[in-house]
């Protein structure tokens, strides 16, 4: 069985941008020995999505809720019974991360009961933001044992982190998202800030851009 530092779990769906946005991520999301990556599909018409070696067809609704939360959770059980690993990330197609900084984060992150992402600051105690939320094995074993007692019918993010901290009084470890380019394009190398391990691209009515902003942030940070 292969064991990984990271696995990245990345929630996607068929569309024209966000395809465009997988191009791009499959030049690098497999490129580190440490780092496995899959993107998982719902039950969708597999001749409309670029296909790889990585995706993952799971037999549940390609919806928001309860589709993300069923496919992620069968994602989950589908990690576990295939790999062994350090951390799991749950993160999306409009998510950018720099592997460099993220594998240095980790190690300072705790083996054990690691729940980490970006907080979301009206509401500290309630979840994390479902662009990027970061598990210890640990974790995930929790939430596939009690996959059954999970909500199907709330948000993904605010069930996957809330009901870890509810029922396991697993505090939230703040591993902020860089926001600054959702609104605009990276403008060169120095504009971008190396302090963050991931960056939040989805651009509001101009998803066409999504993918511009991931190719720059790529030649820069994940060479």
């Amino acid at each position: 069985m292969n064991h990984y530092k990271i696995i990245f779990i990345v929630i996607a769906t068929p569309s024209d941008f966000y395809n465009k946005n997988k191009i791009v991520m499959n030049k690098f999301m497999n490129s580190n020995p440490n780092i496995k990556t899959h993107y998982i599909y719902g039950n969708v018409d597999k001749s409309r999505v670029l296909e790889t070696e990585h995706d993952l067809y799971f037999d549940v609704s390609e919806s928001l809720v309860p589709g993300i939360l069923r496919k992620t959770m069968k994602a989950f059980e589908y990690v576990n019974e295939k790999y062994t690993y350090d951390y799991l990330i749950r993160t999306n197609l409009s998510t950018f991360w720099n592997f460099k900084r993220i594998l240095q984060k980790i190690r300072k992150f705790p083996k054990k009961r690691c729940l980490a992402g970006d907080i979301r600051r009206r509401f500290p105690n309630r979840y994390l933001f479902g662009t990027g939320i970061i598990y210890s094995r640990d974790m995930v074993d929790l939430l596939v044992k009690d996959k059954d007692k999970l909500n199907y019918g709330r948000a993904d993010d605010i069930v996957l982190s809330y009901y870890l901290k509810k029922n396991y009084g697993v505090k939230y470890i703040n591993e902020p998202r860089c926001k600054k380019f959702m609104g605009r394009l990276p403008r060169n190398e120095a504009d971008i800030p190396r302090r963050f391990s991931h960056f939040r691209l989805k651009t509001p009515r101009h998803r066409e851009l999504d993918h511009v902003k991931m190719l720059i942030l790529h030649k820069f940070l994940n060479r």
